[in-house]
Parts: C-alpha cells; sequence; structure tokens
C-alpha cells in the first residue's frame, strides 16, 4: 500500500528568493538545494545536453515504477508535493523543479543522510546531468 499524505492546495507560480549565485567552475550542482526557509522551495537548473534522455527516464522511474520508494522518501523529508518541469529554450534545457515542504530543515536533513537507497542515485543522477545555474535576476521578492 502506497504511503499517503493530506492533500494540499497547489500553488502552480510560487514566488520565493533565487538561489545565491556560485562559481560553476568549482561548485557541486547540488549546492543548489540551499534550503530557504519558506514551505514552497524553487529552483531552475540548466541541464547538460547529453543527459537529457537519462534524466527523463530517472524522472519516468520515479513517477512509476520506483514509485512507492519515492514517496517514501518524500515522507521522512515532510515534502507533500514534488514536481519537476523540463523546458526547452533554443537547444538548451532546463529542468524547474518546485517542493512543497513543511520542514524544510527536516527536509534537507534526511535528504543529505540517504537513508534510503534510492536518494543516493537520485544525487548522482542530478551530478551527471545538471550543468549549473542559469544566469538569472530575481524582479519580485515580496511578503506581507
Amino acid at each position: 500500500m502506497t504511503p499517503t499524505r493530506p492533500m494540499r492546495r497547489r500553488c502552480l507560480f510560487p514566488v520565493v528568493p533565487a538561489p545565491p549565485q556560485h562559481d560553476e567552475s568549482s561548485a557541486d550542482p547540488l549546492t543548489w538545494r540551499a534550503i530557504i526557509d519558506v514551505m514552497m522551495q524553487l529552483s531552475v537548473r540548466l541541464v547538460h545536453a547529453d543527459q537529457v534522455d537519462a534524466l527523463r527516464a530517472w524522472f519516468e522511474q520515479l513517477q512509476t515504477t520506483r514509485r512507492n520508494e519515492a514517496i517514501a522518501t518524500l515522507i521522512d523529508e515532510t515534502v507533500n508535493q514534488e514536481t519537476a518541469i523540463l523546458v526547452k529554450v533554443d537547444r538548451q534545457h532546463l529542468l524547474v523543479y518546485a517542493m512543497d515542504v513543511d520542514d524544510p530543515e527536516q527536509a534537507r536533513r534526511s535528504a543529505d543522510s540517504g537513508n534510503h537507497a534510492i536518494d543516493t542515485e537520485h544525487r548522482q543522477i542530478l551530478r551527471q546531468a545538471l550543468a549549473g545555474t542559469p544566469d538569472h535576476e530575481t524582479i519580485l521578492d515580496i511578503a506581507p
């Protein structure tokens, strides 16, 4: 039986601060996972052209044959929903990744602990596929 979580209202276009800029040549592509103390977390990353199909295949596995493993990890990370969108702009692909989390610190601790075998695979595939952060500009960062 697949573990379930209560349904929450979806936010299609969350506004969150952009991740800090970093030196692409020396940074691990996963350092973009810096947790911002908000419940919705959003990141945009460049994808290596030769890794697009591998990335698609991995997310297809998470959605289908390895769904139960993925759901168990999400529950441990207090993630209510995780969405990944692949966007093609000219000849470059971008991975837009959004997560709705209850506890950002717990999400980071659980993801970093690698308690599930799928966590290690996920990090490895993302390290191979991601090519860093695209040039970007925060044009709105507002809260009451």
